[in-house]
């Protein structure tokens, strides 16, 4: 699978959260600001990692909205499988 310089950056920084111990919930723009990219275009890059299965998305709404209130990324339980395996 071939996975772009911008896309592993952000793997990275989720894995890194995540061995910490610490949940990734970093707004778009943060991610930008780590990848050195836009708002929009850090949402397209957390977008393609969730369609490959890389990461997981948990999304919490503001009640009674649809407004987004918090999400929160994972690394998928596919790569984790992965790791150990490998």
């Amino acid at each position: 699978m071939d996975i772009p310089a911008a896309e592993k950056i952000v793997l990275a920084e989720v894995l890194t959260y995540r061995d910490n111990g610490v949940v990734f919930d970093k707004t778009n723009a943060e991610i930008g600001k780590v990848v050195g990219v836009g708002k929009r275009q850090a949402c397209t890059i957390v977008s393609s990692l969730i369609d490959k299965g890389l990461l997981q998305s948990e999304i919490t709404y503001r009640k009674g909205s649809r407004q987004v209130d918090s999400r929160v990324l994972s690394i998928s339980s596919a790569i984790e499988i992965s790791f150990v395996t490998d």
